[in-house]
This record gives structure tokens, sequence and C-alpha cells, in this order.
């Protein structure tokens, strides 16, 4: 009996499937090999082994890397790169390396550290999707480490030194998006008319920055337009691979624009109740993870012998690879 796959993805927004990059990666991986599994889009990452999605079931074995899951699936006989020669696979190989050492980083810049995205755009949304009171910092604790993989500690005072590695990635982006282009010149795909790996995975990074809503500073939006046949390969994949699914509208559903407090008279009491919720789960945690630590001492006001208390106030291969070796 053959295994069940079942995928485990972060949900969609604004007409994509997953707004998680690894995530649509594997989902676009999966349409091009015509896999069939079942695809599960979840909030709850804690239930990941790594907090992270994608994360995928084949029976009894767990996987939680995308290029693993991707590999995983060649395995099983889902493979969307098996026209490819040996060149063509090194250079999927290469310009892998390409997008996440040059792209990737000016897309973490660009959601997670630019503070004016951030906060009008990157947080509301994942906010949106996170339930109470992991909304209040689970995206702050998501915008850290997407500085760290970018490698700096960014400080807010060091405007001059922040500009400069500012432009350093956006210089690198365009680099990036310049080869790109080059490499997929009028053709449907990067190798011809079947999408392949590198198909998903610049799919995951472009659509991001493609379909996103206009995003107060997206230099990247405004450099991709300049780029006619990666702007257009977005829209390819977008329609052929993931039109809106009538039985599921919810997938593909624009996220509500929330009214105000003056159009909700039952809105400002819901946000202080958030508010305080959150309140009480953050102090709880600081207590309980010993980040706040409590101590006693006898009041000197109270006599000898009274014994009452006082406060004292976180690669893939492919598969003839591994036959070879």
């Amino acid at each position: 009996m053959a295994d069940v796959l079942e995928l485990f993805s972060w949900p969609g927004d604004f007409g994509l499937p997953s707004v998680d990059i690894p995530c649509l990666a594997v989902l676009s991986y999966v349409k091009f090999a015509g896999c069939p599994l079942k695809v599960n889009r979840s909030n709850k990452f804690w239930k990941s082994p790594t907090w992270e999605f994608p994360v995928m079931k084949s029976g009894e074995e767990v996987l939680t890397s995308p290029y693993k899951i991707m590999d995983h699936l060649r395995q099983k006989n889902f493979n969307a790169d098996y026209q490819l020669t040996a060149k063509q696979g090194a250079d999927t190989l290469a310009f892998i390396a390409l997008i996440e050492d040059k792209l990737l980083p000016a897309m973490h810049y660009t959601l997670w550290v630019d503070s004016k995205n951030y906060v009008e755009f990157t947080r509301p949304m994942y906010a949106r999707k996170l339930p109470l009171p992991l909304n209040f910092f689970v995206p702050g604790r998501i915008a850290n480490q997407k500085k760290l993989r970018i490698g700096h500690k960014l400080d807010p005072e060091e405007e001059e030194a922040n500009g400069e590695l500012e432009n350093m990635l956006f210089k690198e982006a365009i680099e990036c998006l310049t080869h790109l282009s080059v490499l997929l010149g009028d053709k449907d795909f990067f190798f011809g008319e079947s999408p392949t790996t590198l198909d998903a995975v610049a799919f995951a990074h472009l659509a991001l920055i493609w379909r996103a809503p206009s995003l107060p500073n997206n230099k990247l939006a405004n450099y991709l337009k300049g780029y006619d046949n990666l702007y257009n390969f977005c829209g390819r994949i977008l329609q052929r691979y993931f039109p809106p699914d009538p039985e599921d509208p919810q997938q593909y559903k624009p996220s509500p624009t929330h009214p105000s407090l003056d159009e909700d008279p039952y809105q400002k009491r819901k946000m202080w109740l958030s508010v305080g919720i959150a309140v009480v789960a953050m102090v709880t945690y600081a207590v309980l993870s010993g980040l706040v630590q409590i101590e006693y001492k006898k009041d000197e006001k109270q006599e000898t012998g009274d014994d009452e208390l006082l406060p004292d106030v976180t690669s893939f291969q492919y598969q003839d690879e591994r036959d070879d070796e």
C-alpha cells in the first residue's frame, strides 16, 4: 500500500496559496510534478518539529526541509526535473544558491526589517492568521530571525550604516533578477516548456514581491517591473497552476479590511480584552521562563518570629547523484 502524502503549509493571502516562501516553493513543485497529496493550511506552527512550515508526512516519515520534501517526492517518482540534462541540473543548483544568497536577504529586509513595511503590512498580515495571544509576539520573533538570517544586527540609531546595508542588499537583488531574466529569455519556463525545481523556487520568491499589495516602501516590486519576462512568468504560473478554487474560496479571498473603532462599537472592547490576555500571557511566560524573578524577605517592621512574607518587588540532491554515490 502506497504511503499517504500529507503536506502542512502556512496559509495563503492576496491570491497566493501561501505567503511563506518555502511553503510556496513546495506547493509549486507538487503542482509541477503532478503529485496527488492532501494539503492542510495551518497556523499551528508549534506542531511542527522545527516550529516552521512546510512539513510533509509520508507514512511514518516526517520531512521538514523544502528540499528534502522535493527530493523525497522524486524518490516517489514525482520528478519535475526528469528531462533536465546534467548541465541544466548543475545550473539549477547554482541559480537556487544565487536566489537564496542575493534575492532572499533583500526580501527579508523589505518585509521584516524596514520598520514602516513591518508595522503597516507584514506584522498585521501574520497577526491576522495567528490565535491570541500569539499574534502579539510571534511576528516579532519571526522578524528577529529574519534579521539574523541576513547576517546583521541592525541598530535603529545607526541610520547611515543601515542605509548602506539596504543599498548593498538591493544591488545584489538586482544582480540576481538580471541573471534570472537572462536565463528565462522568451521561454515560458527556465528550461523550456515544462516547469522544474528552479521554476518552483524562483516563483516562490518572485511571486511574493509581485503579488503583495503595495508596501509603503517597495523597491523590489519596482525593480521586478523592469523585467517583463519575470513579471509575466509569475502571472503564467499562477494562472496555470493555482487558479481560484470555487470549492474553497477562502483560500484565495483577499484579507478583509477591518472596521475602525468608530464603525464597530465592540471593536474597542475586543481590543482591550486582547491586550489584557496578551499581557497576562507574557507576564506568565516571563515568570515561568525565569526572565522575571520574585524574591521574598521579611518585613523589618514585623515582630521577630512573624513568618508572613512580602514580595520585593529565543541540499537537496538529484536522484541520479545519490545513485552515483
